[in-house]
């Protein structure tokens, strides 16, 4: 985050033209975070925190970033990609549950654990990617208290509700079918 916000200072400062765009967590993320672990009835490991935290499509940010570049009104400025949505770990994983028809595995750990964690895995380059996991689990969102310059649409961005129901419906059906063609090519005693 500190190297993030080191090359934005100097990006203003340059006086390149710019748009800053800030951005929740990605709901592509749920899936390996949660989803996965839920399929595969591995532990999730949770923060004992209830912060809850925003969530955005990718594909929602693209076209976000796309139309930007038409509008000229949108240089020079730091833009928060804010929904109206939040969600705790406790909710994704109720959401889970509920569209995967199966219990969630939990792990509740306190939050001092988990940034004692974060900061072992730090020091070891092989396990930087398991620091900034260990580190977002327990984020808040550090941009909410920036002034913003500008505020772009987000009532039209997909849900994670809906983004979720349809993972679930998507991958419970190939299970299914990759569950039948298992059991058709199964030996016979």
């Amino acid at each position: 985050m500190n190297l993030k916000l080191r090359f934005e200072k100097q990006l203003v400062e340059s006086g390149l033209n710019y748009t800053v765009f800030y951005l929740p967590s990605l709901f592509q993320g749920i899936i390996s975070q949660y989803a996965v672990s839920i399929l595969d009835k591995q532990t999730i490991v949770v923060p004992q925190s209830e912060n809850k935290m925003m969530y955005i499509d990718a594909q929602d940010i693209a076209e976000a970033v796309v139309s930007s570049l038409f509008l000229n009104t949108k240089e020079n400025k730091r833009i928060p990609l804010i929904t109206n949505e939040n969600w705790s770990p406790q909710e994704i994983i109720s959401l889970c549950e509920k569209y995967s028809g199966q219990t969630a595995k939990t792990l509740y750990t306190p939050n001092f654990a988990l940034q004692a964690l974060a900061s072992l895995f730090r020091l070891f380059q092989w396990s930087w990617s398991l620091s900034e996991q260990l580190t977002l689990v327990d984020s808040s969102n550090e941009t909410s208290n920036k002034v913003y310059l500008d505020k772009m649409d987000t009532s039209k961005f997909n849900t994670l509700d809906e983004y979720l129901k349809d993972y679930f419906r998507v991958m419970l059906k190939k299970l299914k079918e990759i569950n039948a063609n298992d059991s058709k090519e199964a030996p016979i005693f």
